[in-house]
């Protein structure tokens, strides 16, 4: 069994994030043991071709973000996309019950805000 963390973005926090992760592993793999990370490429549609460049660079896979919300295995999801994205994937993560870091700001309206930090409620 395995824990599953997702990045969702492929710019310079995303980039950032993987090559902490990498090192980590790579240096110490006891404090990886057991972890696997996924690269989220279609959010927003832009940056697939950034996460396909940083999947391979890292020795990542490629999915969507709705892929990673949907597979049981993945634990967490680091969201490091446009500004504009975060309260959606947040909001879609925390309500199937995943783990979320997100880059700030959360989101870009209090009342979004409001529905993540209650995932039960829709967003508007």
């Amino acid at each position: 069994m395995y824990t599953a963390i997702a990045v969702a973005g492929a710019g310079y926090w995303a980039e950032n994030y993987l090559k902490t992760w990498t090192r980590c592993r790579d240096e110490n793999p006891a404090s990886m043991a057991g972890v696997d990370l996924l690269i989220a490429g279609s959010v927003p549609n832009y940056c697939f071709k950034g996460s396909a460049r940083l999947a391979e660079a890292y020795g990542f896979e490629t999915v969507s973000w709705e892929a990673i919300i949907n597979n049981q295995n993945i634990k967490g999801i680091v969201i490091a996309t446009d500004a504009s994205t975060h309260a959606s994937i947040a909001h879609a993560a925390l309500t199937a019950g995943k783990h979320v870091l997100c880059e700030k700001p959360v989101t870009l309206f209090w009342t979004n805000c409001y529905c993540c930090n209650r995932p039960q409620t829709p967003l508007p």
